[in-house]
């Protein structure tokens, strides 16, 4: 993968742009656990979440949503609905737990404390939204790979990410090497993800994996440092890892429970494993029968960079519409 002269240009700008709002600890990409522009299908379990569809949204008839939101505020979704459909929702959820909700055409069971509103929320658009994505998408991309991190085969035949620093660390990945099988991030001395609500880790990883119909198999599971991670509510490591296909224009595959959020804003992603999902997922489109838990990716809670200049964020813009440009030509 080569951006060329634009890419090393505008690193800086581009990583002011994209974490300037992550020394609050909010989730820099959304709110939802879940947001699709397109159809939502969903034959397993809950969204602990919130969930936005731009299209048809199927689910499972016990589903609940919106039960599990880590102490986030309803006010921090649009029009505090933290259930959106823009089409019509089949077996609605047995119960949306907090917050308001939209659904153009279908029923939803029950409602907590929230209630109907009539349109969707004021100000916000799927087109929107995706357009902002596809920035992300684009400004994560522009970051140059850390150099003195690794990626290897280890003997027991795992991906293994070595991360060497704290802050951001970049990596880069083929489409064969995310179809490996299994990942185990080891981290160096004194680094660490984070391990509740509350103890924030030091260090957080950006994957940018290449290819249009990529597979991410981690069938086996996911260790850190060697050891597994323990699915779940509880996953916290969960927030400093986000997964970026910013070339998937086709379907993407996701074998076995996802470690970290899904960032695939041109990609029908299918999880058909019947396994655990920790992180948010934003895509074109999903199928399959997971369960997610909301463990939205908030970035660094300790990092704090300086305001970009003025003409750092011109450079940065203009870098950006380059690099959109030539990921659609490739």
């Amino acid at each position: 993968m080569s951006i060329g002269v634009s890419r090393a240009s505008f690193v800086v700008c581009a990583t002011a742009l994209l974490f300037a709002s992550a020394a609050s600890g909010a989730s820099i990409l959304t709110p939802f656990n879940v947001i699709v522009s397109g159809n939502f299908s969903d034959a397993c379990c809950d969204i602990r979440g919130g969930l936005a569809v731009g299209g048809n949204a199927s689910l499972e008839p016990s589903m609940s949503i919106a039960n599990y939101m880590l102490g986030e505020s309803v006010t921090t979704f649009p029009g505090s609905a933290t259930l959106i459909v823009a089409g019509t929702l089949t077996n609605g959820p047995a119960q949306l737990y907090n917050g308001n909700y939209y659904v153009h055409s279908g029923a939803v069971t029950n409602v907590g404390t929230g209630s109907s509103l009539s349109g969707l929320p004021t100000g916000f658009t799927f087109s929107s939204q995706f357009t902002t994505f596809d920035t992300d998408s684009s400004t994560i991309l522009a970051d140059i790979p850390t150099s003195t991190d690794a990626v290897s085969v280890n003997g027991s035949g795992q991906l293994q990410i070595n991360i060497n620093n704290a802050g951001l660390n970049v990596i880069d990945l083929t489409s064969a090497q995310a179809a490996t099988g299994d990942i185990d991030f080891v981290l160096g001395s004194g680094l660490s993800f984070a391990t509740s609500t509350t103890a924030s880790g030091n260090t957080w990883v950006v994957i940018n994996i290449a290819g249009t119909s990529p597979t991410l198999n981690v069938n086996s599971g996911v260790e850190v440092n060697g050891t597994a991670v323990t699915y779940g509510d509880t996953a916290y490591q969960s927030a400093d890892i986000l997964y970026n296909f910013y070339q998937a224009t086709g379907t993407v595959t996701l074998d076995g429970s996802i470690v970290g959020s899904v960032l695939a804003p041109y990609a029908a992603v299918s999880d058909t494993s019947g396994q655990q999902f920790d992180g948010s997922l934003i895509a074109a489109s999903f199928t399959g029968d997971a369960e997610f838990h909301n463990l939205t990716f908030l970035g660094p809670t300790i990092y704090n960079p300086e305001p970009a200049p003025i003409a750092c964020v011109g450079l940065g813009l203009i870098a950006l519409a380059c690099v959109r440009r030539r990921r659609r030509r490739a």
